[in-house]
């Protein structure tokens, strides 16, 4: 993967990435943003009310 010579993306809270589609490789449409969050920094307390609680470093 790309990011990987740039950052440790294994010890990362989140990643983000910012996303264009094109059909020819010359037009794009509107960027978007997506954001990948690791597991292992957080847990979701109350599913229903969308809290997400960060995990103590061990």
């Amino acid at each position: 993967m790309f990011l990987q010579g740039i950052i440790d993306i294994q010890d990362a809270f989140s990643i983000s990435y910012t996303i264009a589609v094109s059909n020819d490789g010359v037009n794009y449409g509107e960027e978007k943003h997506a954001y990948v969050y690791n597991s292992l920094c957080q847990r979701i307390e109350e599913p229903e009310n969308k809290k997400i609680v960060l995990v103590a470093a061990v």
